[in-house]
């Protein structure tokens, strides 16, 4: 199983097929109990947001960076880790300057893999 969000204000393609907006067909959708998983390839490289943690820069680094998304109240320190808050939505830039956002919303743990 697999879903695509074409894209509809223009050609240019958001992820690495034309005209799509979101597509996960690059590693399928597992939907099972306590489990979601999905895969998809962006068009650029600006992927912005994925929860509260300490970065080097807002860009995140997408060199196979496994980031979870839990809270902790821990106040803001040295190193990567999560800090207060948890907020499952991303934004990309693209070179031409528009940008897109998605949320992932549920009630389970989750976490992320940037590559």
């Amino acid at each position: 199983m697999s879903a695509q969000i074409p894209r509809t204000s223009s050609s240019r393609s958001l992820v690495k097929q034309p005209k799509l907006k979101f597509d996960t067909s690059i590693g399928g959708l597992v939907f099972a109990d306590q489990f979601l998983q999905l895969a998809t390839n962006l068009a650029t490289k600006n992927v912005y947001g994925f929860g509260e943690n300490v970065h080097q820069t807002f860009r995140h680094d997408l060199n196979y960076r496994t980031w979870p998304l839990f809270g902790r109240d821990k106040p803001l320190g040295e190193g990567t880790e999560n800090l207060y808050g948890v907020h499952p939505f991303y934004t990309v830039l693209e070179a031409d300057g528009k940008a897109h956002g998605i949320l992932f919303l549920n009630s389970n743990a989750m976490g992320l893999c940037l590559t």
